[in-house]
C-alpha cells in the first residue's frame, strides 16, 4: 500500500505519493517521479517536505491507498506517454535519443501495467535502437495485439535511421502480436510468429538483409503483407523482395501490397515466374513501370497465372499511355489501377486501431 499525501491552503492543492523508494508529486501528465536508493532516503527526503508545507500554512492529510495499474511506470514517462483507457491504446513519442534508450524498460514496464492491446511507438526525434527490443525480450507483453512504430506526421525519407532493433526480437516479446505496422531501418533475422495475421514494412530503402531474413521466416497467420521498398533512396531492393516473398512459409497469406518498386515489370516476371502462390488473391504494386511495352510483354507472357488473382493494381494512369491502358486490361481483366484503391502505406491503415 503507498501512502498518498495531500496538502491544502486556502485554494491551492498538491497531492504527494509515497511509495517504497519512490515518491511521486503531482498528478497526471504533470507528475514527477522521484527515485531513492532506498525506502529510508525517500522518508528522509517527504519528511522534509512535510515540515516545510507545515510551516508554510498547509494542512495536511494522509491515507493509505493502492495504486492504480501503471500508476508509478505512467507517472515517470508522462511526458511520453498518452493513455486511452477505453481504446486500451498506450502512445509513446521518443523526442531525445539518450533519453529513448535510457526509458525504454520505463515504456515497457508501464505497458506490461497497463496491459494495452494496442503500442504504438513513435521518434520525434529520439530512437530508441536495440534498448526497446531488450526491454521487450525482458518483459514480453502478451495483451498487445497490434503495434505500430511510425511517426505519422515525417515523410518515409526522415524516419529512415529510426529503429526498435532487431524484429524478431520485438516480435518474440508481443507473443500475441496480430496486426504491426513498422517504419524506418528495419532489422530482422528469421523467426516465427504464430499469431501475427497483418504485416507492414516500410524503409527507406528496406535492408535487402531484412529481405532475406523475411523469405526465411514462418507466419503462418499471415493474411495481409505490405512492403514499401523505398521512397526517395532510389535503393528498392526488388529482387530480394521478390525471392523473399517466393519463399515466406505463410500458407494463409491473400494480400500482398508492395510500394516503392523501381522496375515494375520485373519485379511482377519475377513474382509470375514463380507462378505466384496460388492462395495470393490480391497483388497491388505501386512504383515505376518505365517501358510499357516491357509491362505489356510480361502481362501477356504471364497472363495465365496473373488471372488467377481476384484483384492487380498497378499504377496505369501514372505511368502508362491510354492506349497502353487499354491493351493491358484486356490481357489481364482483373487489371486495376492503383488509385482505385486506398493507399495501404498510410497511417488511415492504422488509425482504426
Amino acid at each position: 500500500m503507498a501512502t498518498v499525501y495531500r496538502f491544502w491552503h486556502s485554494h491551492d492543492s498538491l497531492q504527494l505519493v509515497h511509495d517504497g523508494t519512490t515518491l511521486i508529486t503531482g498528478e497526471g501528465d504533470n507528475a514527477v517521479v522521484q527515485q531513492f536508493p532506498s525506502e529510508g532516503a525517500a522518508r528522509e527526503h517527504l519528511d522534509r517536505i512535510l515540515m516545510q508545507r507545515r510551516r508554510s500554512g498547509y494542512r495536511i492529510d494522509a491515507r493509505e491507498e493502492a495504486l492504480a495499474p501503471g500508476q508509478v511506470e505512467l507517472a515517470e514517462i508522462a511526458d511520453l506517454v498518452e493513455w486511452d483507457e477505453p481504446a486500451r491504446r498506450l502512445s509513446v513519442t521518443f523526442d531525445g535519443q539518450t533519453e529513448a534508450r535510457a526509458l525504454s524498460p520505463a515504456v515497457i514496464a508501464a505497458a506490461a501495467a497497463k496491459r494495452p492491446i494496442c503500442l504504438g511507438v513513435a521518434c520525434d526525434p529520439g530512437s530508441p535502437g536495440p534498448a526497446f527490443a531488450a526491454a521487450l525480450l525482458a518483459s514480453p507483453l502478451p495483451s498487445i495485439k497490434r503495434f505500430i512504430f511510425d511517426t505519422n506526421h515525417q515523410p518515409l525519407a526522415r524516419q529512415r535511421d529510426n529503429s526498435i532493433g532487431d524484429l524478431a526480437d520485438v516480435f518474440a516479446g508481443l507473443p500475441k502480436l496480430e496486426s504491426a505496422f513498422l517504419s524506418g531501418e528495419l532489422l530482422l533475422r528469421p523467426c516465427t510468429h504464430a499469431t501475427l495475421r497483418e504485416l507492414w514494412l516500410l524503409g527507406d530503402p528496406l535492408l535487402p538483409s531484412a529481405m532475406s531474413a523475411l523469405g526465411r521466416c514462418r507466419f503462418p497467420a499471415l493474411e495481409r503483407l505490405g512492403l514499401a521498398l523505398c521512397h526517395e533512396s532510389g535503393d528498392a531492393p526488388d529482387k530480394p523482395a521478390a525471392r523473399a516473398l517466393q519463399t515466406l512459409v505463410a500458407p494463409n497469406l491473400r494480400t500482398v501490397d508492395i510500394a516503392g518498386a523501381t522496375d515494375i515489370p520485373a519485379l511482377l516476371d519475377l513474382l509470375a515466374d514463380g507462378s505466384l502462390p496460388g492462395r495470393w488473391t490480391d497483388l497491388y504494386i505501386a512504383g515505376t513501370i518505365g517501358d510499357e511495352d516491357a509491362l505489356l510483354a510480361t502481362l501477356e507472357r504471364h497472363r495465365d497465372v496473373l488471372a488467377r488473382l481476384k484483384s492487380l493494381a498497378l499504377p496505369l494512369s501514372d505511368e502508362l499511355s491510354h492506349e497502353a491502358d487499354e491493351k493491358a486490361r484486356r490481357l489481364v481483366p482483373s487489371l486495376a489501377d492503383c488509385e482505385e484503391f486506398a493507399d495501404p502505406f498510410l497511417p488511415t491503415t492504422y488509425e482504426p486501431w
